[in-house]
């Protein structure tokens, strides 16, 4: 059996990959509303005013006067033209006259005014809109340098030649220096349709938190499955059992009872039971570790799916590296995100937290040394800007550096918040703000 799920999820690899052809996609302008966020290290989508102006190459005068900038819009120029939070400044660069003015968008966050690029490109591949950002804001898009977020305005990846989506990979080969077309190919995911939607469910969601998607992974996968036909033909429909297999049962096998002692299990199909877990604290901290590169995912459409999050070959040790020392989840800019917590009264160590919002974090990468006070406060990002009540997270031995709160109540179905984080660590006084807007129902 297990042979003939590998075969399977081989041939389903083979025969899309086949069926995809390349094509030529138009990408359109869009002006960026704010400035966006990345966890990744590698990645500066928004600069400090305060180190200086340099486009292209090209440095522009700035000076500062009771607090607002003011910018030189040319080379050698004096800095005469007045910004406020949320301009938008065409710069010329020095190179000749033919090139381009580039579009840069200011911005003051905290104590502090940054700049970046402006303008970007977005794309509608099948119903997955990307957006493609110009990172170092040299007026131009390229594979190295730039960007590309889920949706307008999501915390950024690196751009590449295969970007990894949902449930499939685009295979970028050509694109346009001033990015008003992509040649490539889309090729889908191997996996039978129950993991294939889970998988596009878990990746839209790592996404929107600018981490990696992660494929399927298929010897744990067919053990997973494995185990949900050994609990399907027992009638399990939760509870004690889920992680044992009986060792003189016929249809007990050993990848079954691997899948059974490392996974999750829960009486949901596999996507539901994905958007179960990342609505709890635990399962959140599971599905967004940066370190996760793979998942196990039993292959049946009913409700009933095995997990395995937890094995050695669904992660990279070090990928973390890659991030930043904070991380924030909801990331700024982040669609689709729950409006509930998890029905597990176990997920968060709150007291009626299943009656409660999801978690609303931010994370230490060092943990919570040089940690001296944190606050939290979640607004509906209106005009009113309403304050909302919420549950403060209790810390704990086994997840230092995770810090947050629960909404007292369950939030809006396809409205944006606005969560701030104030901190202070190593004497320094710190704030992150969150953008994110929640899925459009349940």
């Amino acid at each position: 059996m297990l042979s003939a799920a590998l075969l399977t999820l081989t041939l389903l690899a083979a025969s899309e990959d086949e069926a995809s052809a390349p094509r030529t996609i138009q990408l359109q302008p869009v002006r960026l509303e704010r400035l966006p966020s990345s966890p990744r290290r590698t990645l500066r989508p928004a600069r400090a005013l305060a180190d200086g102006l340099e486009v292209a190459g090209t440095r522009y005068a700035v000076s500062l006067e009771d607090g607002a900038p003011r910018i030189a819009t040319e080379p050698d120029a004096s800095p005469t033209k007045r910004i406020r939070n949320g301009s938008v400044l065409a710069v010329k660069p020095w190179e000749s006259a033919k090139t381009a003015p580039v579009e840069l968008l200011f911005e003051r966050r905290a104590d502090q005014w940054t700049w970046g690029a402006a303008s970007a490109r977005k794309l509608d591949l099948d119903g997955l809109e990307l957006c493609l950002v110009d990172v170092d804001a040299d007026g131009t898009l390229d594979l190295l340098h730039d960007g590309w977020s889920l949706g307008v305005g999501g915390p950024l990846l690196p751009l590449a030649n295969v970007l990894l989506l949902d449930d499939r990979e685009l295979h970028i080969e050509r694109l346009a220096r001033d990015g008003s077309e992509l040649v490539g190919k889309v090729v889908a995911l191997p996996g039978a349709p129950a993991q294939r939607a889970a998988l596009a469910r878990l990746n839209r969601l790592r996404l929107g938190e600018g981490l990696s998607a992660v494929r399927l992974e298929p010897t744990l996968s067919a053990g997973c499955s494995l185990h949900a036909e050994y609990l399907a033909r027992r009638g399990w429909a939760g509870g004690a059992g889920a992680h044992e297999q009986d060792p003189g049962a016929e249809d007990a096998t050993r990848a079954g009872l691997v899948a059974a002692r490392k996974s999750e299990v829960l009486a949901l199909a596999p996507a539901a039971a994905l958007d179960e877990l990342w609505r709890g604290l635990a399962g959140r901290l599971l599905l967004a570790d940066p370190d996760l590169v793979a998942v196990g995912v039993s292959a049946s459409e009913a409700s009933l799916a095995v997990i395995d999050l937890r094995s050695r070959s669904t992660h990279r040790e070090g990928a973390a590296v890659a991030y930043r020392d904070v991380r924030l989840s909801p990331a700024s800019g982040s669609l689709g995100r729950p409006t509930h917590h998890a029905a597990d009264p176990d997920a968060t160590p709150v007291e009626k937290a299943s009656k409660a919002g999801p978690p609303l974090l931010i994370e230490l990468a060092r943990g919570a040394a040089g940690l001296e006070d944190y606050e939290f406060e979640l607004f509906v990002d209106s005009g009113s800007r309403q304050r909302l009540t919420t549950i403060p997270l209790p810390r704990a031995d086994e997840r230092p550096g995770v810090l947050g709160a629960l909404p007292k109540r369950p939030l809006e179905a396809g409205r944006r918040y606005l969560a701030i984080h104030r901190l202070t660590l190593d004497g320094e006084e710190l704030v992150f703000e969150a953008r994110f807007t929640t899925e459009e129902k349940e």
